[in-house]
């Protein structure tokens, strides 16, 4: 694995991986230990409205909430679709070849710090990768291809590209908030 993306590299390290298992199993736990202190007297009948138990301020580790740890691992495991990818044999479907992969890392990797939600990815062909959201019967792509990140949209009426950018020119911030607006993700994660 290449350089371009070493927030990712970190992500096969056990521990961070037993973090996000141990945060799972807090909130099990704490929602377990919940129910056994309200008893049985305060539980449910299958009549009676949904309650809904709110967990503010739930920190699980240093490395941040169990919303931040479960969307870090959202976004490992579409990078090790990308990885896998890769290493389908060339002629296959969803093959991609390194260069795309690179590319396809890269732009995931901005796509995690803009905040933009965790997108599906397919091959579009050998040379291309392409993220994918869905809202309804409307979608959005990001599709890398040479370097190049383009923007479309689609519904039941239209499709409209949006936008072209470069992956390394600053013009990609504009891409990224466009697609952040669609899919609800505009605010930076990391602030430098």
């Amino acid at each position: 694995m290449s350089g371009v993306t070493p927030f990712f590299e970190a992500e096969e390290n056990p521990s961070v991986i037993s973090q996000i298992t141990s945060a799972s199993s807090i909130l099990l736990l704490g929602l377990a230990a919940a129910g056994a202190a309200t008893g049985p007297a305060a539980a449910t009948s299958l009549h009676e409205p949904t309650r809904i138990i709110h967990l503010s301020g739930l920190t699980t580790s240093e490395h941040g909430t169990l919303t931040d740890l479960l969307r870090r691992a959202a976004f490992v495991n579409v990078h090790n679709t990308i990885d896998a990818m890769a290493c389908i044999p060339a002629g296959e479907d969803y093959y991609v070849d390194g260069a795309a992969a690179e590319d396809a890392r890269f732009a995931l990797s901005l796509l995690y710090i803009t905040g933009i939600p965790v997108p599906k990815v397919f091959s579009h062909d050998s040379e291309s990768v392409t993220f994918s959201w869905a809202r309804g019967s409307d979608r959005q792509y990001i599709t890398v291809s040479e370097g190049v990140a383009s923007l479309l949209r689609t519904s039941s009426t239209t499709s409209e590209v949006l936008e072209h950018s470069s992956l390394h020119d600053p013009s990609i911030v504009g891409l990224l908030k466009m697609a952040g607006e669609y899919g609800g993700g505009t605010e930076f994660v990391r602030q430098q």
